[in-house]
């Protein structure tokens, strides 16, 4: 009998890839475009991470270890006659919402923070990629800049050359014609 084939709990279209995760509470399968893990983060988890991983289903229903996201209550009124009198007394004492740190000091990271931790990694990939973009282009911009001043000077270089050889070259017959000239002179005062 063929296996059976997976569906994406998120989009329900058919898994036809490795690339998915399956939630350790529910057995619901998610491929990672669904839960928006990159191809890279998806690679760097290691077994471990895979197998206890939680789909948002089952992390949405996990209960909070504290209020983090529930306000205080503070007043509770007790009948309706005295209710606007305490509202207009303790209303600044009940508006108050208190917050523990998500992640509190002494307690051990729970394996609902992996994907905080998941979060961490990616970023110190994508800013080691930006670095090494960032240093390749750096590092290009200079070789091209300096492979164009070489080549102006290369150029440059050429030119003196050939200006020194038709330096040379005047210098010599301007030395030919003195000694012509010098000849012809003689010449003439042996003539005369």
């Amino acid at each position: 009998m063929p296996p059976k084939a997976k569906y994406c709990a998120g989009c329900s279209k058919k898994i036809t890839n490795r690339e998915f995760l399956s939630c350790c509470l529910c057995n619901d399968t998610y491929d990672i475009e669904c839960i928006n893990y990159s191809y890279k983060l998806f690679c760097l988890m290691d077994k471990e991470k895979k197998d206890n991983w939680k789909g948002p289903t089952c992390k949405s229903k996990q209960r909070n270890f504290d209020n983090t996201n529930t306000p205080v209550q503070g007043c509770r009124m007790d009948s309706l006659s005295s209710a606007s009198d305490q509202i207009t007394e303790d209303s600044e004492e009940c508006n108050l919402t208190q917050r523990k740190p998500l992640i509190p000091e002494k307690q051990p990271l729970s394996p609902g923070s992996s994907s905080i931790m998941d979060d961490k990694v990616l970023v110190n990939i994508i800013r080691r990629e930006i670095q090494q973009s960032v240093t390749e282009a750096v590092e290009s911009a200079v070789k091209m800049y300096f492979s164009k001043e070489f080549d102006e000077i290369k150029s440059e270089l050429a030119t003196l050359r050939e200006i020194g050889k038709s330096v040379e070259f005047l210098s010599s017959q301007y030395d030919r014609m003195n000694c012509d000239i010098k000849d012809l002179q003689d010449r003439v005062t042996v003539v005369t």
